[in-house]
């Protein structure tokens, strides 16, 4: 019962935080808070035996920041935020969604570092925060998420999918050229995001530890500030299409 408790009173935090800032937003709008309706009942909240364990709010026009106790749910499976306008930075506390098997924040204005901890999250199976303003370095930790592009219905198996590397506008010098280095997507069917941080403001070089993520079968890292060389190590990288364009220009 007191699980229970926590739970709503968690959701009712993550909902008074952005409706604080979003009052004529969709998700103002929600049946969320309703005394006369059981959480797991509300729109975008989905449970096992009455267990939190997946938050959706797609295109909710949510402003503000992440509630420190949104982290607190660790029996969270899939959250979903993503096309909205959350801000701030994504706390180290994330580290302790560890059922966490997929993070969608993509299309927001989250800010700061990518935090480490994410590389304790080792159910993670797909990493999306595209389109949102992360900066500094990628966290070599990340080359712990070893599920990463494993497929949730058959557990141990990958996605049935050929997808793709991005790295366009990673700048990688020899001499006086400049390399723009783009792996593209060669299959007719639907990629399936595994990791997923093209367009924000990362720099520094790919770790070669993404090496060790042999199950990724989609991975973009174009449009960001990185330098350096391209590892070797994501040789490793089996499953993702290894057609690659290479356009050479004078520095």
């Amino acid at each position: 019962q007191s699980s229970r408790l926590i739970q709503r009173y968690t959701l009712a935090v993550l909902f008074y935080s952005f409706i604080e800032n979003s009052r004529n937003s969709k998700f103002s709008r929600k049946n969320w808070i309703s005394s006369s309706i059981s959480e797991c009942d509300w729109e975008g909240v989905t449970c096992d035996s009455d267990i939190v364990t997946e938050i959706s709010a797609i295109n909710m026009g949510l402003t503000g920041e992440l509630p420190k106790e949104l982290f607190t749910l660790r029996t969270l499976v899939e959250l979903d935020l993503r096309g909205n306008s959350i801000s701030g930075t994504l706390p180290e506390d994330i580290g302790n969604l560890s059922s966490l098997e997929i993070l969608s924040l993509q299309q927001n204005r989250l800010g700061g570092l990518i935090p480490t901890s994410i590389g304790s999250m080792i159910s993670l199976r797909e990493f999306k925060a595209f389109f949102n303003n992360f900066n500094g370095t990628l966290p070599h930790e990340l080359g712990n998420l070893r599920n990463l592009g494993m497929n949730r219905e058959k557990p141990g198996s990958p996605f049935p999918y050929r997808a793709y590397v991005a790295v366009s506008n990673f700048h990688q010098a020899f001499s006086n050229i400049l390399c723009f280095l783009s792996l593209t997507f060669v299959s007719g069917l639907p990629p399936v995001a595994s990791l997923s941080l093209y367009n924000n403001q990362l720099e520094g070089a790919i770790p070669t530890e993404f090496g060790l993520l042999t199950n990724m079968v989609f991975f973009r890292l174009e449009n960001n500030e990185l330098n350096g060389t391209v590892p070797r190590e994501l040789g490793n990288l089996s499953k993702i299409s290894k057609q690659i364009q290479i356009k050479c220009v004078l520095c």
